[in-house]
Formats: structure tokens, C-alpha cells, sequence
């Protein structure tokens, strides 16, 4: 939820119980069209111990990401994948 509030500022204010709900089908673009086909190439790995199906992991890059891409924020220590 928090990369769909980077990206739609305006979903920014709903409470968390709002966001699933108008924010379900973004999510769902994101998460499967985005993260996991990276997490398919093996630049991202999804930390999913102890979730539920219908949990969210966390997104971490792995070595393979340093090893093809070099993107500006990989320089910022305070940026991350969630």
C-alpha cells in the first residue's frame, strides 16, 4: 500500500480499511504486473515466513538486481521495496 501512496497522492488520506477497498484493483496491478514478474527474474524476493495467503511481503532486492541495474535510488540508503 505504501508504493500505491507514492504513486496516487490522493489515496494518501484514507484509512487503511478505505485503501483496500478503493485501491484493491492498483494493488493487484502492481503487485502482480510489477513485483512479482521481478520477483520471476530473481532481482526481488518476496519475504512471505509466517503470512497468510492474503498477507503482503516484503519485497527485498537481491544480488542480481546490483548486478544488471544501477538506478539512482539504489544510492539512497532510506529508499526500499515493500
Amino acid at each position: 500500500m505504501d508504493v500505491v501512496k507514492i504513486l496516487y497522492p490522493e489515496l494518501a488520506p484514507l484509512s487503511d480499511t478505505e485503501m483496500t477497498i478503493e485501491a484493491w484493483e492498483l494493488k493487484s496491478d502492481l503487485q502482480y504486473g510489477v513485483s512479482q514478474r521481478l520477483c520471476w527474474l530473481g532481482l526481488l524476493y518476496e519475504a512471505r515466513e509466517g503470512l497468510t495467503l492474503l498477507q503482503d511481503g516484503s519485497f527485498h532486492k537481491t544480488l542480481l538486481w546490483a548486478a544488471c541495474l544501477q538506478l539512482e535510488s539504489d544510492t539512497q540508503s532510506d529508499i526500499g521495496v515493500h
